[in-house]
């Protein structure tokens, strides 16, 4: 039986199921020097960054991945998605036993879990068929419970608003698996979805995620060499999205939100290695946009992350 695995400069090796030789000889150069342990971003880039995502290999890669992680922190998958609530001293809890929950597939992958920002539901998605269409399924933490209603075809991940009721996803086509609607869920009304996004364009590709701030529910369509933006009040989750700043060909950027600001880490006007601008809450477009951190032709801005304090920069 043949094996997808990613061994590390030390010897250790992660083992996942076989996949495409050539998708996974496509994505070596985009993980050789990076660490293991930051999955979700090794995925994101190869899904949305890369001109030819490795669809066919990512299950290889990101099982491989996690089993690096288990083998690193010395702990099974199941240990690892849990959580210790309020602070690190109180007991550890297992919020998903995916050992057991695997019992009676052959293939089982948790996608994401996000928990609603009053902690008190849980929604955590499940493949077990190895196409990366996950099941998003719902459990109230207070008593345990499962909800019976669960959402299908979506890409693994939900973004809650601070209703504690509404969750955006992101819906996949079941025949190209491009991930090209966001929807709407309310808990309260079962599965009448609607719509929030459509991305006509098929080398488009989306995701969702709300600002560190928790104020705005952000959408990204994104293509190898642009991106388009859209975001609504995360207090106001029945508002339509607004278009942050339409896509150029050749324009790449993605934001954050901290106090009145926006942050862009951005290409705009040539800057190669990227820059960092800001513009106010309210006037998005890139005729807003200052200069926060200036280009330099010798330092690649690679990432961003704000708090209330201070900025990490890679």
């Amino acid at each position: 039986m043949e094996f997808t695995e990613i061994e590390l400069d030390n010897g250790d090796i992660g083992i996942g199921p076989k996949c495409d030789d050539g998708k996974i000889k496509d994505s070596k150069e985009n993980l050789n020097g990076k660490s293991p342990i930051d999955v979700i971003n090794h995925f994101k880039y190869l899904m949305y960054r890369t001109s030819n995502p490795p669809y066919n290999g990512l299950a290889g890669i990101d099982i491989a991945l996690w089993d690096l992680n288990g083998k690193i922190q010395k702990k099974s998958i199941s240990e690892i998605l849990g959580r210790k609530k309020d602070n690190l001293n109180n007991p550890e809890e297992v919020l998903i036993d995916a050992n057991k929950m695997s019992e009676g597939h052959e293939y089982f992958r948790i996608g994401g879990i996000d928990i609603s920002p009053n902690n008190k539901i849980m929604a955590y998605s499940v493949d077990t068929v190895s196409r990366r269409l996950y099941t998003v399924n719902f459990k109230n933490l207070e008593s345990g419970e499962e909800s019976s209603h669960t959402i299908s075809n979506t890409s693994g991940g939900v973004t809650w608003a601070n209703d504690n009721k509404t969750i955006f996803y992101n819906q996949k086509n079941i025949n190209t698996l491009r991930t090209e609607r966001v929807m709407r869920h309310n808990l309260d009304l079962g599965k009448n979805d609607e719509e929030v996004f459509f991305e006509a364009d098929d080398e488009f590709n989306l995701y969702s995620y709300k600002s560190k701030s928790g104020k705005y529910i952000i959408v990204v369509s994104g293509k190898t060499i642009s991106d388009e933006i859209r975001f609504l009040s995360a207090d106001k989750p029945n508002e339509n999205l607004k278009v942050f700043q339409k896509r150029i060909d050749g324009l790449e950027y993605s934001v954050d939100h901290l106090g009145d600001k926006w942050y862009i880490r951005t290409n705009m006007n040539g800057a190669q290695n990227f820059k960092l601008m800001q513009c106010d809450e309210e006037y998005t477009s890139s005729k807003n946009w200052k200069e926060f951190i200036q280009h330099r032709k010798n330092i690649l801005l690679e990432g961003v992350e704000v708090f209330d304090d201070f900025m990490v920069i890679t």
